[in-house]
């Protein structure tokens, strides 16, 4: 009698904490009905689920965001991706969820925002908010400053996490987004954290050098299988990845951090398995990689983020994926990684990246498809079309790869980048490169030898026999940082190449 009275109570308890669905079908970039469906959940049960379909673009360029969260709202493309488009005169604030709120925002894109001085956050959350494939595109801003010892308006670029807010990011992609100038309390140009944070399957790639963190935590964050990735063009690794307050709490697992300042390991977290490029960073847990070569890309993908009934068009159309000489490949046990990666929810997390005949895991938010290159098939010479007189000459053989760039520096001047690596999956790799300076002929005809310098690393990644990236990181501040197209030039004839 007992157990049937605690069944019976399970149901009824069931049934009643069990929240329906109501289905609202909106026009592709109707905004009056998009601001209808969200009104109209506003004003709803608590205990209904309002899912907003539709797809296509919506201007925000008249100055006003959408009504605030309080109910249970999902807003998703199904058909084809949603655009929401700010310009020069878009909101200060798109989206408010209030405490008793939860909003899901799924296969979207946010573009051209401006959001200068605005002393607010696009999306402010107080409430839970799920981020799932959503791209944030080039939206930036610079803080508001006056006097000898300036006062600047706070800004958060992107999104604000409030107590007792809960944020949740899987499979978001954020490029060229994020602060410049300022002081301090104008960190968080991507995320400002007071609640709690997690971040997973997350790329943040930045091909403009910003001086302020991209995320910022006050509170707690964990960050898994997460790629962080700067140009920096200076290679002088000043900036912080994650600014974290002394109170708070930063986990970081499976993730690559490029380009910043080794600093950002000061007050974080490592659980393992994490690659920094930068040897000042203090993580030494299990697996972790410091001060090598992140061997990241920025490179087009294709089929990410496209759900079956689609008409092909992803808002996903670049990421960054390690090169397969990369530390990150192939180096964890799939156990320990998320069940997927940035790009797809199909693939797995084990696959052969590097061609050892061993599947594992990738630090990062991408999982590298296997992809070789018959033997000797790289050798040859290479080209940049966007840039004349630059040329690539790759001599593998059975002891190392010789890598031989004739190229320029920022200020025009010739310069002659040789070094060696350890070819991988017949198509990559990372060499350590060096220059030679202050050679000459003496007066009577004597040659005097050259300096041998380190210059840096140069990371080749092939797609195919015909097309490559050159990724290259200088010590030198005259090359700084960067990545190039390769073509093929020159086939070796007896060699060939086999994709």
């Amino acid at each position: 009698m007992k157990s049937f009275v605690f069944l019976f109570l399970l149901l009824v308890s069931t049934a009643a904490t069990a929240q329906t669905t109501n289905q609202v079908l909106v026009p592709p970039g109707d905004m009056e009905a998009l601001k209808q469906a969200m009104s109209d959940a506003f004003d709803g049960d608590p205990d209904v689920e309002t899912v907003i379909v539709t797809s296509g673009t919506f201007d925000f360029s008249n100055n006003t965001g959408l009504p605030d969260t309080q109910t249970s709202v999902v807003i998703i493309g199904r058909s084809d991706p949603i655009i929401f488009r700010g310009g020069e005169h878009s909101p200060a604030s798109l989206l408010l969820v209030r405490p008793e709120g939860h909003l899901r925002l799924q296969n979207i894109e946010l573009v051209e925002f401006s959001l200068e001085h605005s002393g607010g956050a696009l999306i402010d959350n107080r409430g839970e908010l799920e981020l799932l494939r959503v791209q944030i595109n080039s939206l930036s801003a610079v803080p508001q400053c006056m006097g000898f010892a300036p006062i600047c308006t706070p800004v958060i670029t992107i999104i604000r996490n409030a107590p007792p807010g809960r944020i949740f990011m899987d499979q978001v992609s954020v490029i060229n987004s994020g602060i410049n100038g300022g002081h301090a309390e104008n960190s968080g140009g991507i995320l400002k954290n007071e609640g709690n944070a997690e971040i997973q399957n997350t790329q943040i790639y930045l091909a403009d050098s910003f001086t302020n963190a991209p995320l910022d935590n006050t509170g707690f964050m964990s960050l898994k299988n997460v790629s962080l990735f700067t140009r920096n063009y200076d290679r002088k690794f000043t900036g912080l990845a994650i600014a974290t307050a002394p109170d708070a709490s930063t986990l970081v697992v499976n993730s690559i951090v490029s380009g910043f300042s080794g600093r950002t390991c000061e007050r974080a977290v490592s659980q393992g398995h994490n690659l920094i490029d930068s040897g000042e960073c203090n993580f030494n847990a299990e697996g972790d990689t410091v001060g090598e070569p992140s061997g990241l890309i920025w490179r087009p993908v294709a089929n990410a983020w496209v759900w079956p009934a689609t008409s092909g068009k992803p808002i996903l159309r670049h990421a960054l994926v390690p090169v397969a000489a990369s530390e990150a490949v192939d180096s964890i046990d799939p156990a320990l990684c998320t069940q997927t990666d940035l790009l797809n929810n199909t693939w797995s997390r084990d696959l052969d990246g590097n061609g050892d005949g061993i599947g594992r895991c990738d630090k990062g938010a991408v999982e590298l498809r296997p992809a070789f290159m018959a033997e000797g098939g790289i050798n040859g010479l290479y080209y940049d079309p966007e840039a004349d007189g630059h040329y690539l000459s790759i001599i593998d053989n059975n002891y190392n790869t010789l890598l031989m760039w004739n190229t320029f520096d920022k200020n025009g001047n010739q310069a002659w980048i040789y070094g060696l690596g350890e070819l991988v999956a017949g198509r990559s790799l990372v060499a350590d490169a060096y220059i030679k300076k202050n050679g000459s002929l003496s007066p009577d005809g004597e040659v005097l030898p050259a300096d041998e310098l380190r210059w840096g690393t140069l990371e080749v990644d092939m797609l195919s026999c015909r097309e490559g990236t050159l990724t290259f990181h200088s010590d030198f501040q005259e090359f700084g940082s960067g990545q190039v197209r390769l073509v093929r030039l020159v086939l070796v004839k007896q060699l060939g190449c086999v994709d």
